[in-house]
């Protein structure tokens, strides 16, 4: 009688669950930022020496510099082949033999080491493990099988014998038909509230340079099913043809082409990539079933 009851409007629920989002979204972008800019400045950044430049250590190489969020920069090299060991590989420095390790390691300030020497090599391998632990140092090894997907390997213990195997990954059931809902549920929502931040992206790409407001591409999905992937637009327009001239400043290997300061970007495309931004017409993808959210 002395009090009335608390009514909500169902409407508040929503827009207090689409802040929610946003305002999660939006802090992990500055965070995101933030440590991103650190680390360009060397902040909280793990200083790496490569033992072994072949192909392997130079895949190595190029693929920490092309994914600088990772933390760790290459700050030399170090072979027993005289043809590398006296030669810069790029921007890649060399420092002598790996009889030289502990003096690099001092002389350079090194926090981690990373082996990238065959199996074959198994006893030098435990002598620079050794080598490393004396120095207090962190080392890792690459295995032989690095192609494979870091996703895809298992690990296991077996008697206190490492074995490295290969997983599938797999949702089945009604894990697999919750997942779908929870896609379903989360791109819709996420297109509805996020309209206003794809409209004006949109605009923005439209003004800023020639061409459609979307990057179109072929997949492959699921079962080897063909999809068109969508992403805002961040490059000029024949950015394609312009690929085979910038072919040696390529930093990642295998099929994806990445460059770090790519002059085929547009201003407002330099902004979408950096925020990753560029990626949220890949919703419109997941409602459809082609891809689905992970993280």
């Amino acid at each position: 009688f002395w009090f009335r009851p608390l009514v909500y409007s169902r409407l508040m629920f929503i827009w207090a669950g689409g802040m929610i989002v946003a305002l999660l979204s939006l802090s992990r972008l500055i965070k995101r930022w933030v440590w991103e800019s650190l680390m360009r400045r060397g902040i909280g950044v793990d200083r790496v020496l490569i033992v072994g430049a072949g192909e392997v250590g130079r895949k190595l190489m190029r693929n920490i510099v092309a994914q600088s969020e990772l933390g760790y920069q290459v700050i030399g090299f170090v072979d027993d082949d005289p043809e590398r060991n006296r030669t810069d590989i790029g921007r890649f420095k060399a420092l002598g033999g790996i009889s030289n390790l502990p003096h690099a390691v001092q002389e350079e300030a090194i926090d981690e080491v990373i082996i990238t020497l065959p199996w074959m090599y198994h006893r030098k391998i435990l002598g620079i493990m050794r080598q490393c632990e004396r120095e207090q140092v962190r080392a890792r090894i690459v295995p032989d099988l690095f192609q494979l997907a870091l996703s895809r390997v298992d690990i296991e213990d077996l008697g206190g014998i490492p074995i490295i195997g290969v997983k599938e990954i797999s949702i089945t059931g009604w894990n697999l038909a919750f997942k779908r809902a929870s896609d379903i549920v989360l791109s819709l929502a996420g297109l509805i509230l996020l309209s206003p931040l794809i409209l004006l992206i949109s605009v923005a790409i439209k003004l800023d340079s020639p061409g459609p407001v979307l990057f179109k591409q072929v997949r492959v999905g699921k079962g080897g099913r063909r999809f068109v992937f969508y992403k805002f637009r961040s490059m000029r327009q024949g950015a394609e043809e312009e690929r085979p001239q910038l072919a040696d400043r390529d930093e990642v290997v295998g099929p994806t082409f990445k460059i770090r300061h790519d002059p085929r970007c547009t201003r407002v495309g330099r902004f979408v990539r950096r925020t990753s931004l560029d990626e949220l017409p890949q919703l419109h993808n997941v409602l459809r079933g082609e891809m689905s959210l992970v993280g």
